[in-house]
């Protein structure tokens, strides 16, 4: 590990994430006084196994005797890993029980990776898949690969979001003995590619040849193939051609629910038409109202590619949103864990900072059998980063709600040593919520200003601005601050 002097500054990109939308100190919206809550269908990243957990409800699957529809080679629920966006088909009620009638999961994308391209800190990054750009980030869980460490040549399989200009990805999984004769892609047709002489048309460039017994797999036929229809197309690539073994509508399609089901969706929020409420959240049309509650955002953010969880009931095709809860992290810790985690209350101390785990939280190692990570494996002195959202508790007190927690199984952090004297530095990211000339307090945790900390600007540490802090542990318990830098884009 690198001396925290000679790190690279912190260079700030989290969303919104300002003092006004801190939320109370559940962040949940009831939604009926008890009993049964909603018989439909759940569409979301899977967070926990005991069951498969999505959007917060842990769904009972002991009726499907351990069996998923899917067409990708996930056949039971053992293959499943956290992070793959899955639809659920049952019911759940208030107390986050729920039982499944039908689980069904499918690739959205799974080839080879092109055209890698990380941001300046390397916690984001752009790819491409035979032409569909995909963009992951810290939330992204990874299986066999890590976020720094993805390349072109890489052969994966990929669980997105549609979402503005591509995919966003919740999962990514390398596959060591991938090639390219069963490869799939997802993408809208290109306008004036259809060549029907030529039984061929594009997705963003990418070349599909198509056959009669292709489209029959799925009932289509050449009229569903016109300009703009988002398609799922599995096959080999040949000679830089998709050769399609089969055709269907895009994943979005199928998670669309029926008439006057209830519905959970988890996904990206996107723009449509805000002045009339339409908005777009990973393919599904949605629908804002006066009636609409929100939990951790407002109705002003809705729509900034921010990830969401919606709730409300499908009316001709649009869902009514009865609630939004914010699933984008706004914040984040990488330390070690510096209280014995409470599982009785599903809390724990991470580099001071109070963190709430809770039923949605997705938590992962990275090492080989890191996605079956649970709460109760973790243990004081891990060294974890918590991705989550910045909260109030009933006492006015901040405290960041875990969105994805990862345990870092071989690293320690930085500076760890056995050698006496040795830095042992941590990082957070979040709001100031108190500076003055001898201390700052960022996410619940006050850390003081001495002669070793390097501060970007001083003036600028002002309440309310987003700020990232290396920060480190003294022998007294107390917390140092080593450097501050303040994210330029943030305006308040």
């Amino acid at each position: 590990m690198t001396d925290p002097k000679s790190r690279p500054s912190l260079k700030l990109v989290l969303g919104v994430s300002a003092l006004g939308v801190l939320a109370a100190c559940d962040g949940g919206i009831d939604v009926a006084d008890g009993g049964i809550r909603g018989t439909g269908d759940s569409v979301g990243p899977v967070s926990g196994f005991g069951s498969v957990y999505v959007n917060g409800v842990r769904f009972d699957t002991s009726s499907l005797n351990g069996k998923i529809t899917s067409n990708d080679g996930i056949d039971t629920e053992a293959q499943l890993e956290k992070g793959m966006i899955v639809r659920v088909e049952g019911k759940w009620q208030d107390d986050g029980q729920g039982t499944a009638t039908a689980l069904e999961y499918d690739d959205t994308l799974r080839g080879t990776v092109s055209d890698v391209v990380f941001d300046e800190r390397r916690d984001r990054l752009t790819f491409s898949i035979y032409g569909q750009e995909v963009r992951a980030d810290t939330q992204t869980v990874f299986k066999d690969t890590k976020l720094s460490s993805l390349k072109d040549g890489d052969f994966v399989r990929v669980s997105a979001w549609l979402a503005d200009n591509g995919y966003r990805a919740s999962f990514i999984g390398l596959i060591d003995d991938g090639h390219e004769d069963d490869i799939e892609v997802e993408g809208s047709v290109d306008s004036f590619s259809m060549q029907t002489n030529l039984n061929s048309f594009r997705l963003k460039g990418q070349l599909v040849q198509y056959s009669s017994a292709s489209l029959a797999s799925s009932g289509l036929s050449e009229d569903a193939l016109g300009d703009g229809r988002l398609l799922e197309v599995e096959g080999a690539l040949v000679d830089g051609t998709i050769v399609a073994r089969s055709i269907r509508p895009h994943d979005g399609a199928r998670y669309r629910s029926s008439e006057g089901a209830d519905t959970e969706l988890s996904g990206p929020a996107n723009a449509v038409n805000p002045s009339l409420g339409f908005y777009r959240v990973g393919g599904q049309l949605v629908e804002l109202s006066a009636d609409t509650q929100f939990a951790g955002l407002n109705a002003e953010e809705f729509g900034n590619d921010l990830l969401v969880k919606v709730e409300g009931e499908i009316r001709e095709g649009v869902l009514v949103a009865e609630s939004v809860e914010r699933r984008e992290s706004g914040a984040k810790v990488e330390a070690v864990i510096t209280q014995v985690p409470d599982l009785s209350t599903q809390r724990l101390e991470v580099g001071g900072v109070p963190v709430l785990v809770n039923s949605s939280t997705l938590i992962a190692d990275d090492d080989q059998e890191g996605l079956r990570m649970t709460f109760e494996r973790l243990q004081l002195g891990d060294s974890i980063e918590v991705d989550g959202i910045e909260k109030l508790d009933a006492a006015g007190n901040v405290y960041l709600e875990a969105v994805k927690i990862e345990r870092n199984s071989d690293d320690k952090a930085d500076g760890d040593s056995d050698e006496p004297g040795a830095v042992t530095s941590f990082e957070l990211e979040g709001n100031l919520i108190q500076s003055s000339m001898t201390d700052l307090q960022i996410l619940g945790v006050t850390m003081a200003i001495t002669e070793n900390s390097a501060l970007d600007d001083t003036e600028a540490l002002l309440p309310g601005r987003v700020v990232g802090v290396q920060y480190r542990l003294l022998d007294n318990g107390s917390y140092e601050i080593l450097e501050v830098d303040v994210d330029d884009e943030d305006d308040d």
